[in-house]
């Protein structure tokens, strides 16, 4: 596994980090509930929040076509045809679900355990803050999920669970997660793919795109 992402610290053992995933999908559904009429983003300059130009499947579907060409720009030998068309057929084949409904809430964008700060509480863990805010905006809280599945996955796959459970616990997934999971999970890794293809970091140069998502794009079904 490549090592792209932290974890909580202070964790002892199994049960502790199980714990950990539990406490994250609670702090995520309580962050969670802040929530805006329309999906958009804070303008430092207007000091205030701008709706998003366009729907939420085309926007998401822009996201898709923006990081790939950026991913391109950077090293286009490591993303070869055959895995854009993969990526390709991942979006067409989901990207209906993108248009059912939700309640635009705040994203995170990068909430995941080393962004996180926990509390030891008699019952195990509790979320005490969150770090790193200058990636968010209001949109699809399933967006935030995804960043916290892979770590896990990575990490403790035991987690994986635990976290989600929490999370619907208390926050109920919408109609069509499981389809568009793949689509965010593909955002997600295509800028962790462009950011180490244009530094020289974390993959080896023979390494390519579909090799490194697909794990966690495709074989990894959180949600089944």
């Amino acid at each position: 596994m490549h090592r792209i992402a932290g974890e909580v610290e202070g964790a002892d053992g199994e049960d502790d980090q199980i714990g950990l995933a539990l406490a994250l999908g609670e702090g995520l559904a309580e962050l969670h509930a802040i929530e805006v009429e329309a999906p958009g983003y804070y303008d430092p300059v207007e000091d205030r929040l701008l709706p998003y130009p366009v729907d939420h499947e085309t926007r998401v579907v822009g996201m898709v076509h923006e990081w790939l060409g950026r991913c391109l720009e950077a090293r286009r030998e490591a993303t070869p045809k055959e895995d854009i068309a993969w990526l390709e057929a991942i979006v067409e084949a989901r990207r209906s679900a993108l248009s059912i409904p939700f309640t635009p809430r705040f994203v995170h964008h990068d909430y995941k355990p080393n962004n996180v700060l926990c509390e030891r509480i008699r019952s195990g863990w509790r979320v005490n803050g969150v770090v790193d805010l200058g990636e968010g905006y209001f949109g699809d809280p399933e967006e935030d999920l995804v960043r916290s599945i892979a770590t896990f996955a990575r990490t403790h796959p035991r987690s994986v669970q635990p976290f989600l459970r929490a999370y619907a616990e208390r926050r109920a997934l919408r109609p069509g997660h499981a389809e568009r999971y793949p689509i965010y999970q593909l955002i997600d890794h295509l800028v962790f793919w462009e950011y180490g293809q244009r530094n020289r970091l974390w993959f080896p140069p023979a390494l390519r795109f579909r090799a490194f998502a697909e794990p966690f794009v495709i074989q990894l079904q959180p949600y089944s």
